[in-house]
């Protein structure tokens, strides 16, 4: 019953506006997305690189046979590009490393750690395998 209850959360806070859909999510590196994740010492613009690198792995890592081979990855500053509001990513449970070394580059850059880009009471739900992508 649990999980049930998890995904009518989740879904009650999508439909509240807490996620953006597809269509409505700023890229990367535009000015729409400019500075999320505060200020940095290596600057947003500076480490656009680091950062499309790590969205490009978190949105791409989800090859699946079983639900047993997906795993979660939350990481705050990136919701808008997570398409919801906790930044929550569902992932090959056996890439979680790779994601956090690119993390770490990200974050080498910023010269701080990827902070929350703001407050969402989303929570996970249950990683499964659905058609071949963990989701």
């Amino acid at each position: 019953m649990w999980p049930n209850l998890c995904f009518v959360a989740a879904l009650a806070a999508i439909f509240a506006g807490c996620a953006k859909s597809e269509a409505g999510v700023p890229q990367a590196g535009t000015a729409e997305n400019a500075g999320a994740g505060g200020a940095s010492t290596g600057g947003e613009s500076s480490c656009h690189g680091e950062r499309a690198a790590l969205v490009q792995l978190l949105q791409t890592a989800t090859s699946c046979a079983s639900d047993s081979d997906c795993s979660y990855y939350v990481e705050p500053c990136l919701q808008t590009e997570s398409g919801n509001c906790a930044g929550i990513f569902y992932v090959t449970a056996s890439s979680v490393e790779a994601i956090d070394s690119q993390k770490a580059d990200f974050e080498t850059c910023l010269g701080h750690a990827c902070g929350a880009g703001g407050a969402c009471a989303l929570g996970p739900t249950p990683p499964t395998c659905i058609s071949g992508k963990c989701r």
